[in-house]
């Protein structure tokens, strides 16, 4: 990073540009060493600023991708309730009694063996 000099305005000057934040500055003095040390510091600021807004941007996509994965969670044990449902539904509605009277062997002796 290098200030440029204007012989018209007599000063030195830097163009900052972060283009992740969309920002822009132009940095202006006399002195070339102050100018460029307020532009390190400026891009101190603005990295840091994004390094946070990237932060916030991950957390938030890792928070929706959880909560995606909870819904198709959700629906499939939904799903697997509902079988289940169906499955009881469809057991009681046959009648399944044991009649032990028909399995009783009978013979003349009455004795079952």
């Amino acid at each position: 990073m290098k200030a440029t000099y204007n012989p018209e305005t007599d000063r030195y000057q830097i163009e900052l540009l972060h283009p992740e934040l969309h920002k822009y500055r132009q940095i202006t003095g006399r002195d070339p060493y102050v100018v460029k040390s307020k532009a390190e510091s400026q891009i101190a600021q603005w990295n840091k600023m994004w390094l946070k807004q990237k932060d916030r941007m991950e957390q938030l996509a890792q928070k929706q991708s959880k909560k995606d994965h909870a819904a198709i969670r959700t629906q499939e044990a939904e799903k697997e309730l509902e079988q289940m449902r169906s499955i009881l539904k469809a057991t009681l509605a046959v009648d399944d009694k044991i009649r032990w009277d028909l399995l009783k062997v009978r013979s003349g002796s009455g004795c079952a063996w």
